[in-house]
């Protein structure tokens, strides 16, 4: 069995494939980085026709020998979910397990993001799991900004102190904190909060292997959250 993974960051292979050998050591795993779709992303705020065709293709990649694929870039995935059935390989979005887990939790819930442009997908997902589940959902969306640099820089311990630093700041009730970027995940084991703080790759790498081989199962459903917040 064979997990294949669309990441826009390097750092993520060896993240992913630790995740995999660690749960499930007999599936294998295989990669697709493609930095500019993040990029691109950014700086157009939306996943556009010309994003769109770029990230079937490599959805397509992605998706050559494996028995689901997983996209691990909490900006882009939600799109990537929309796309989904193009490929015919059972999908998971980074974020989704999260997002439901974070809802089970309760209703008041804190979003740390080290980007602007995730913040937007990630609400519009947590508000859909609470749609699913018929509960009212309190969002505070919190942009820790400086800490981006440091994981541009290849700083990641500064980068993940700073994430814990947002996370720690945090000076109202919440039932949960959510990091919405999956390279946030470590910084999880740096809080002081007394709340469950919540990171999306081990989650997504349980779904997915709870895919492998029930690919006459439907698909994960979800919208095409291709607008993102600028």
């Amino acid at each position: 069995m064979t997990i294949g993974f669309l990441h826009t960051a390097d750092v993520h292979v060896g993240t992913f494939t630790q995740l995999v050998d660690e749960l499930s050591p007999e599936t294998a795993t295989g990669h697709v980085v493609d930095a500019t779709l993040l990029a691109d992303a950014q700086v157009r705020g939306v996943v556009d026709g010309d994003l769109r065709d770029r990230l079937i293709v490599r959805l397509e990649e992605s998706a050559r020998g494996s028995d689901v694929v997983v996209c691990t870039c909490s900006t882009i995935s939600g799109a990537a979910e929309g796309l989904a059935g193009v490929i015919g390989t059972p999908f998971v979005r980074v974020d989704r397990p999260m997002a439901e887990r974070a809802i089970a939790t309760g209703g008041s819930i804190a979003l740390v993001a080290a980007l602007r442009s995730t913040i937007g997908p990630t609400t519009a997902l947590l508000s859909q799991a609470a749609d699913a589940r018929g509960v009212q959902v309190s969002i505070s969306p919190i942009v820790c900004e400086d800490a981006w640099q440091h994981f541009q820089s290849g700083r990641m311990d500064d980068y993940l102190c700073a994430v814990a630093a947002a996370v720690d700041a945090i000076d109202f009730e919440v039932d949960a904190v959510v990091l919405a970027q999956a390279s946030m995940a470590p910084a999880s084991r740096l809080t002081r909060i007394s709340v469950p703080v919540l990171s999306s790759p081990r989650l997504a790498v349980e779904a997915a292997l709870a895919l492998v081989g029930k690919a006459d199962r439907p698909m994960p459903s979800g919208s095409d959250q291709s607008g993102l917040t600028p």
